[in-house]
């Protein structure tokens, strides 16, 4: 869609004829029909539809600059992150500003650690003696207060895992 008396365009897909989806825009108050003289053009037809959007996102992305659309068409989010790394990286750590560069630091992952750091990282050791097959040092042991029966079920967990390693024998 464009107008003789705008700069900017709008391009999109559709299946349906072309007056019924100007008239949908139309009804959605675009701000192409400011201009009242809007007009219809294909850029292609008889576009298979598995393609559709694609090849919507291919005309997009050559023009980005003189349109209306702000989103690329049958563009995946990973594809939308990779073509700008460093904007999507920005954007993500501009959502976490610390306190000290003005942010309020209410984060709801940093809060939740707070309230139950301890819990957290009692069952972090618990996790990591299993998955390195040995127990907790005296240290981590004392700081926990890890009952018997927590240290039995670790104990049988390496016990199981020795158990069930493969053998390797010599010929």
């Amino acid at each position: 869609m464009y107008s003789p008396h705008c700069n900017k365009r709008y391009i999109g897909s559709t299946t349906r004829p072309l007056n019924l989806r100007l008239n949908a825009h139309r009804n959605k108050k675009h701000p192409l029909f400011a201009y009242n003289d809007v007009k219809i053009r294909p850029l292609e037809e008889n576009v298979p539809d598995e393609k559709l959007r694609k090849r919507e996102g291919q005309y997009i992305k050559a023009q980005m600059d003189n349109l209306f659309n702000t989103r690329v068409a049958g563009r995946t989010q990973k594809e939308k992150y990779w073509e700008d790394v460093d904007a999507s990286r920005q954007h993500q750590r501009s959502q976490y500003t610390p306190i000290r560069d003005g942010g309020d630091g209410n984060y709801r992952q940093l809060n939740r650690y707070k309230q139950n750091s301890y819990e957290i990282t009692r069952q972090a050791c618990i996790k990591n003696a299993k998955k390195q097959l040995r127990m907790p040092s005296r240290r981590s042991m004392t700081k926990y207060n890890f009952t018997e029966a927590e240290l039995e079920v670790i104990k049988k967990h390496i016990q199981e895992a020795k158990e069930n390693e493969p053998s390797t024998s010599e010929d």
